[in-house]
């Protein structure tokens, strides 16, 4: 359990009013890793949600056999793992401590008795959640074109 003064101060919870932050306080946990650790592994079940409270974190993708690619560096104030924690599939990168860590975690059976038990607080962090993915999807599109314009010469967009 966290002090729910402490998740007050993080992006992910500053909608949430004092009696939704005591009830999501009692499902959130601390872990610490140090630099090099792997908090999670690509096409690993997942189930988990990381918040940083500090340090930061490597988000990387298999390209190749042998061959990794980064996809970004986290830093505090900033979650991961929410596709595994919303569908309960296998996570789609590899998490890998950068520094010394200390994570916020939620398992995705207390959060989904969470929202269950609290629907306006459960909203309001799948609010969160949603707009942090769409601002992602929206950048990835526009690689995307940036790539295919490349590739095409701009011909086809």
């Amino acid at each position: 359990m966290v002090n729910s003064k402490i998740l007050k101060k993080i992006n992910f919870f500053a909608d949430l009013n004092p009696d939704e932050l005591k009830s999501v306080s009692e499902i959130v946990n601390v872990k610490s890793f140090s630099p090099g650790d792997v908090v999670f592994s690509e096409n690993v079940s997942g189930g988990e949600l990381f918040i940083i409270q500090k340090g930061k974190v490597k988000i990387t993708k298999m390209i190749h056999e042998m061959e990794k690619q980064t996809l970004t560096i986290l830093k505090e104030n900033e979650f991961f793992g929410e596709l595994s924690l919303l569908d309960g599939r296998q996570h789609s990168a590899t998490a890998e401590a950068l520094t010394k860590l200390e994570l916020l975690t939620i398992e995705k059976v207390a959060f989904d008795n969470f929202i269950k038990n609290n629907p306006v607080g459960g909203y309001k962090i799948l609010r969160v959640m949603t707009i942090v993915i769409a601002g992602l999807l929206r950048q990835m599109d526009s690689k995307f074109i940036d790539m295919i314009k490349y590739v095409w010469g701009g011909g086809l967009v």
